[in-house]
């Protein structure tokens, strides 16, 4: 049976001196950035003081180094080829994060909230980097426009890839992380030279992935990534949504449920990744184990819809795991 998720941060503050309160000093510290941070920014998502303390502040940093880089700079220096994509410096001119200007924005920053840490749910968790390896993303609006802030990372051998060769290098216990990441998410805008997705699904089709073919996507999950889907709650995930300032719409929550469902059974069943990813992608040889005909009648109510469609799901895996494995 896997582990219960804590419902408490398992981060231990630096200990401060008795004479100041912990709490008078992080308010005071967190006022003193807002103040700095309140110039032209008319929303922030997730907001600000429904994150854990450490998620909030690299947020606050992030945006901080924006309005200084914009004040600096009003029109950002592009990054590399992407004219939607912006540079924002620290205060040594060191590259820390983009900015990308994107319709979808939000739906990036929701993906990176959710993207869990083995540790806890994101919610009471200030561990900066989740399973699958989402990197800090934060949506702002402005009076000008609205966008996402991404946390710039170099990396040569991780799940986020190298940015300065253009050349994608996941290392193979990445590759059952990857897979979950997507498959809960829809993969939607990812490649194999981007890890970041958004929350979408579009007709209940899984986007092309890179990895499918990999030997490691046709491994067994390992005890770890079990119990990590294991505690995957989207009724929870969504109500986090919620309280950090974003009503999810039906369109997003609904296939979001059907998804994460479907990578749950698919590991309660012992499918491994590339088994799952063809059911996803609605491309195996007999129909009835693809995932658009898992699903009930899209025209009943969204709840009854739900339950009828995760029957379906569990019956047909169950029934794929005894024919095909």
């Amino acid at each position: 049976m896997a582990p219960s998720r804590s419902t408490k941060s398992k981060y231990k503050r630096t200990p401060r001196p008795k004479d100041v309160s912990p709490q008078k000093e992080e308010e005071s510290m967190s006022k003193t950035k807002r103040r700095e941070m309140d110039n032209g920014i008319l929303e922030v998502f997730p907001k600000l003081d429904e994150v854990p303390p450490g998620i909030a502040s690299q947020f606050e940093e992030m945006i901080r180094c924006y309005l200084q880089t914009k004040s600096k700079t009003p029109t950002l220096d592009i990054f590399r080829v992407f004219k939607h994509v912006g540079q924002v410096y620290d205060d040594e001119g060191k590259l820390v994060c983009l900015c990308k200007a994107s319709r979808d924005a939000k739906k990036e920053a929701a993906v990176y909230i959710l993207d869990h840490p083995l540790s806890a749910h994101r919610s009471v968790s200030s561990e900066l980097t989740g399973f699958g390896g989402a990197t800090p993303t934060v949506f702002i609006r402005t009076e000008e426009a609205s966008g996402c802030l991404v946390w710039f990372v170099e990396n040569n051998n991780g799940v986020i890839g190298d940015h300065k060769h253009y050349q994608f290098s996941t290392l193979p216990e990445g590759i059952s992380k990857l897979s979950i990441f997507h498959l809960r998410f829809g993969c939607a805008d990812s490649h194999n030279r981007n890890t970041v997705t958004k929350i979408d699904a579009q007709k209940y089709k899984l986007r092309r992935v890179w990895w499918d073919q990999s030997k490691e996507a046709k491994e067994a999950y390992t005890n770890q990534v079990v119990a990590y889907v294991n505690n995957l709650d989207t009724d929870e995930d969504l109500a986090f949504l919620k309280r950090c300032g974003w009503e999810v719409p039906r369109e997003i929550s609904i296939p979001y449920k059907i998804f994460t469902f479907f990578v749950k059974k698919g590991v309660e069943f012992n499918l491994t990744a590339a088994h799952m990813v063809v059911i996803a992608q609605n491309a195996h040889r007999s129909p009835a184990f693809n995932l658009l005909n898992m699903l009930a009648d899209q025209r009943l109510e969204d709840d009854i819809f739900v339950q009828k469609s995760h029957e379906k799901i569990e019956a047909r895996l169950r029934q794929y795991s005894e024919r095909f494995l």
